[in-house]
């Protein structure tokens, strides 16, 4: 028995064996001795098989029945593979056996051009470092998706995925943002799982504690982020406010719906301690004390005792407590929401406003937050508060005098102060951060490229044990700008 096969462009292994005769119906009803089978196998599995120029419906491995004797036409098709065609001969109550082994042909492979700017960054494909470098031009590669990744030093690592298909060549080409100067940790670059940062803090091993807006507390030790929330831990809410670290290392945080700690694996919930479930802000002062903004009160909480400070029973102007400071005699500034700022030594409370600050009546009431420097003045952003928005300006207290600070360029728009360190600090605001040194502004950033800012809507600010420091943006997740920097 002679076979035809015709082969294009493919390594056919074909296999012959005899069969018993069957009987098979044409369309006209005939009856007709018979007949043959073809059984088609490939390596890989899964290519669609054509009879005759027709989808049969069956992929690879399967069989095609009922064939008359004759010459056949068949193709395999497969996604980003070329097309196999070849000729088959079935003899009268023959069964014959195809096998396509696709990694055996070298007209199937294809090859990636892998290119990223700047050059010279370690190539991995699917995970797996390669020995080469970029740029470089992989060959025989057989068809399928690869991840290619790039990493290269002070450059943030980037992937994508590349299509390779028979004979084509497909080309890798990735910027890789710098990071030498500046870090940007968004939902789409990383791990963390919000864009929307409300804080930033660290503990004594340099681990970040950042809270958000809509996913909880994350945590992020360099490497591994953990993500804290309402329904995998004792989080009483998704909306986390503030965040502090104690001196003992015991993580505060406060929420819309209470107040937490946790130290090693043990958490606490306090919330049954305070006049409102609404936590505003957290300090601890220079004896320990652990001093709790709520949004009906202040609380002291002394590692036992708790007191509730409010306008019925202490001094305070504002039972909504907004914001806090401890300055170095130990005294309790105190923010609130329209009132002006309460202070507290231990025994006495003063409070100050638009009257005995001799500060214009334009200049709000709500005290969105209190920075003390290292000569004990006094700078707060102080927010009035419209229908439709916040304005918000800098005001500065030298132990004798109130002053309304001038900042070029943004007027009305401070909204959160303040990270300092040495003789220079920081405000954010929602429109870039300010970097003032010797009391003037000294430079500006803002979220113009992307090798920088990623938002300029500030919300909290942190300089950690290396010196870098953190950013927490509302819309624009977590920035890091390095030591050395600023």
């Amino acid at each position: 028995m002679k076979t035809i096969i015709t082969i294009i462009s493919f390594v056919l292994l074909l296999f012959l064996t005899s069969c018993e005769k069957e009987v098979f119906t044409d369309p006209n009803g005939e009856t007709k001795s018979l007949i043959g089978k073809l059984y088609i196998e490939s390596k890989p599995k899964g290519f669609k098989i054509y009879f005759e120029g027709k989808y049969t419906g069956f992929n690879t491995p399967d069989s095609i029945r009922w064939l008359a004797a004759g010459e056949y036409k068949i193709k395999l098709r497969k996604e980003l593979f070329s097309d196999t065609t070849f000729t088959i001969k079935i003899e009268d109550g023959n069964q014959k056996s195809i096998f396509v082994d696709y990694f055996l042909s070298p007209g199937q492979f294809g090859n990636v051009i892998c290119v990223s700017t700047p050059p010279g960054a370690d190539i991995f494909l699917n995970d797996s470092l390669t020995t080469q470098k970029t740029p470089y031009t992989f060959t025989h590669l057989f068809p399928g998706y690869y991840e290619v990744k790039y990493s290269l030093p002070e450059h943030r690592t980037d992937s994508l995925t590349v299509a390779v298909s028979s004979k084509q060549i497909q080309t890798a080409n990735k910027t890789l943002i710098d990071t030498s100067v500046w870090v940007g940790y968004m939902s789409h670059n990383s791990r963390i799982q919000s864009n929307m940062i409300t804080s930033i803090a660290y503990d004594k091993n340099n681990v970040k504690w950042i809270g958000t807006f809509d996913k909880g507390l994350i945590s992020y030790d360099g490497k591994n982020w953990i993500t804290y929330k309402y329904g995998n831990s004792p989080m009483p809410a998704n909306y986390v406010t503030c965040a502090l670290v104690d001196h003992n290392n015991t993580k505060w945080i406060g929420t819309t719906n209470g107040l937490v700690s946790l130290l090693n694996d043990t958490w606490m919930d306090y919330t049954s301690n305070l006049p409102s479930k609404y936590v505003t802000s957290i300090i601890e002062d220079k004896n320990n004390n652990i001093w709790i903004g709520t949004g009906s009160g202040l609380v002291k909480f002394d590692g036992a005792n708790w007191k509730i400070f409010n306008k019925s029973n202490s001094g305070i102007a504002d039972n909504f407590v907004v914001s806090m400071a401890v300055d170095k005699d130990n005294r309790i500034w105190v923010g609130g929401s329209n009132a002006g700022i309460s202070v507290y030594d231990g025994r006495n409370w003063i409070f100050y406003n638009n009257s005995n600050m001799s500060l214009p009546k334009s200049v709000g009431m709500k005290i969105k937050s209190i920075f003390i420097d290292d000569a004990n003045d006094v700078w707060v952003s102080n927010v009035i508060v419209t229908p439709k928005e916040e304005f918000g300006d800098v005001t500065f207290f030298d132990g004798n005098n109130w002053s309304l600070k001038t900042l070029n360029g943004f007027e009305n728009i401070v909204t959160n102060i303040f990270c300092g360190k040495e003789d220079f600090f920081f405000i954010g605001t929602r429109n870039g951060l300010i970097q003032i040194k010797n009391s003037e502004i000294y430079k500006v950033y803002r979220s113009v490229s992307a090798q920088g800012l990623t938002s300029s809507k500030i919300e909290s600010l942190t300089i950690d044990v290396k010196g870098d420091l953190w950013i927490a943006t509302f819309g624009g997740g977590l920035n890091k700008l390095k030591h050395g920097n600023f």
